[in-house]
C-alpha cells in the first residue's frame, strides 16, 4: 500500500489503483436475461398503480408474452 505523510503528520494510504479494460458486449444468455429483468421490473413498478383485476389481466398477458418470447428466443 502507498503512503504519504503530509506537513502536519497526517498519513494518507493510497490503494493501488485496478488495470482500466474496456467492457464487452454481452453474450445472448445474458441478452435474454436483461429482458427477464426488465419485464420483472416493470412488473414491480406497474403493480402499485392499478386494481387488483387489472394486475391480473396484466400479468395473465405478461405470461402469454413471456411464453412467447421465451418460445422466440430458444
Amino acid at each position: 500500500m502507498y503512503t504519504t505523510v503530509n506537513e502536519d503528520g497526517v498519513l494518507n494510504n493510497y490503494t493501488t489503483e485496478p488495470q482500466v479494460y474496456c467492457a464487452e458486449y454481452p453474450a445472448i444468455w445474458e441478452q435474454r436475461k436483461y429482458v427477464l429483468q426488465g419485464v420483472f421490473a416493470t412488473l414491480l413498478v406497474t403493480r402499485r398503480r392499478y386494481g387488483v383485476v387489472t394486475l391480473y389481466l396484466r400479468l395473465l398477458k405478461t405470461q402469454i408474452f413471456l411464453l412467447l418470447l421465451l418460445i422466440l428466443l430458444f
